[in-house]
């Protein structure tokens, strides 16, 4: 059945008016980066391993490096987000805390 031939029970069809707008800029962080080097010993300090990937969706780190600060994002243990089976893996959670004080403690 194609969308115009549906009809409520009045015989009435609905509309749908679809405005397109960017709501974040894409960016990648060159590899010289101070803040990429900076994350990367930060991993590597709580035994992990640095792990460069393309991440898709809006962050903060959008609005951040558009505006000129340079913006390193992390997991924090999220699955399926916004949808109604998002969880969080707890281990990967308290990874990404511990990275958090390495990141803020580290000189």
């Amino acid at each position: 059945m194609l969308p115009e031939e549906v009809a409520n029970v009045d015989g009435v069809r609905g509309k749908v008016k679809i405005v397109e707008r960017l709501e974040y800029e894409s960016f990648q962080l060159g590899d010289d980066e101070p803040c990429v080097h900076e994350a990367e010993r930060a991993v590597a300090a709580i035994g992990l391993t640095p792990i460069r990937a393309v991440s898709n969706g809006g962050l903060d780190a959008n609005w951040m490096v558009k505006h000129g600060v340079p913006t390193v994002t992390f997991g924090a243990g999220q699955n399926e987000i916004h949808t109604v089976k998002e969880f969080v893996d707890l281990i990967e959670f308290e990874s990404g805390c511990r990275l958090a004080v390495a990141l803020a403690t580290q000189g």
